[in-house]
């Protein structure tokens, strides 16, 4: 096995990984999984208040999450999945109190990412309506809601948004989930690197900034009126507006029209940067040299400044960096 091309041998922290171009992964000298559960709960009991009085409810879900779950491992770190699910939860709880929010980031992987898929109709029939109504915004594989399967979505970025403006809830555990996928975005290829890093500038920043979730005093019931404003503010009337709005925050001269083309091609991108200070900014960070390319610099005798790069990996540009699209090739 150790020669074959199909399979390959990974040994990392006494846990043994058999491995093939199906990513097959059999774990030994692993935690048992109820001490994984049992170890993630307690954290969570003490960032949720109400941690007790709701425990049944939680174990509930719990379970549902231990069944999709059981000997499922993240697919490039190799760590057992139902970890991501738990740790989304107790992110969730560090924000807010809700129960709801609580139980669908303890579940919002069961349908969409699981061997064992739990089907929608179950999380309708074990759970309330918030519970499923989140969990079913957050599920990308399917492009339509289980309730309202005549409504259909051109994809994910649709579907979560137009439930987010109905309940902003939904783009919350989104932004959760991706935060917390964010941290092991090392794991993935270069190219996926990138391509999640686009998205996460183009559509997620811009979001979580607008619903305000880093304030010292962000409260989860005001993201409703502060989306809803939002929209008003800037003449926003339908999700495609609000797309093309979001991307246009962080990116010049993209659409909701040409983001897919730009999302699929982002690895082959070359990114421009025109204003100086932005790149005096830019190069302060510590990590500079290992996350773009420089492929040229220029300053004409009017001080017009141009900087053209690629990514070398993940995210680079905080909110604050506006950078347009110089060419690309699909």
């Amino acid at each position: 096995m150790k020669n074959s091309i199909f399979f390959k041998l990974k040994l990392k922290k006494n846990i043994l990984y058999i491995y093939n171009k199906y990513t097959i992964y059999l774990g030994f000298n692993m935690l048992n999984l109820d001490d994984i559960v049992k170890k993630y709960l307690n954290e969570l009991k003490k960032v949720y208040l109400d941690f007790d009085e709701n425990f049944d409810k939680i174990k509930k879900a719990v379970d549902i999450a231990k069944i999709a779950h059981e000997w499922q491992f993240r697919k490039y770190s190799g760590k057992p999945f139902i970890a991501h699910p738990l740790r989304v939860a107790i992110m969730v709880a560090s924000k807010c109190n809700d129960l709801s929010l609580i139980l669908a980031a303890i579940l919002h992987d069961t349908v969409e990412d699981s061997p064992k898929k739990v089907s929608m109709k179950s999380i309708y029939e074990n759970f309330w309506d918030d519970v499923w109504y989140l969990v079913d915004s957050v599920t990308d594989n399917i492009m339509f809601f289980y309730k309202n399967p005549k409504k259909k979505f051109k994809n994910k970025t649709e579907k979560i948004l137009c439930w987010s403006v109905k309940d902003a809830r939904c783009a919350f555990l989104k932004l959760i989930d991706r935060e917390h996928n964010n941290k092991t975005l090392i794991w993935l290829k270069t190219d996926k690197q990138i391509r999640k890093s686009f998205e996460t500038q183009a559509l997620y920043n811009p979001l979580r900034e607008i619903l305000r979730m880093d304030a010292e005093d962000f409260d989860v019931k005001d993201m409703d009126s502060l989306l809803s404003n939002y929209m008003k503010n800037n003449k926003i009337k339908n999700v495609d507006d609000l797309k093309s709005n979001l991307y246009n925050i962080t990116f010049y001269d993209i659409d909701s029209n040409n983001f897919d083309l730009f999302y699929s091609s982002s690895n082959s991108i070359v990114w421009e940067i025109s204003s100086k200070k932005m790149f005096e900014d830019l190069i302060k960070n510590e990590s500079f040299d290992n996350k773009i390319e420089i492929i040229s610099l220029k300053q004409d005798v009017d001080w017009n400044f141009s900087c053209l790069f690629k990514y070398k990996g993940w995210q680079v540009f905080s909110d604050h960096f506006k950078v347009r699209i110089s060419s690309f090739k699909y």
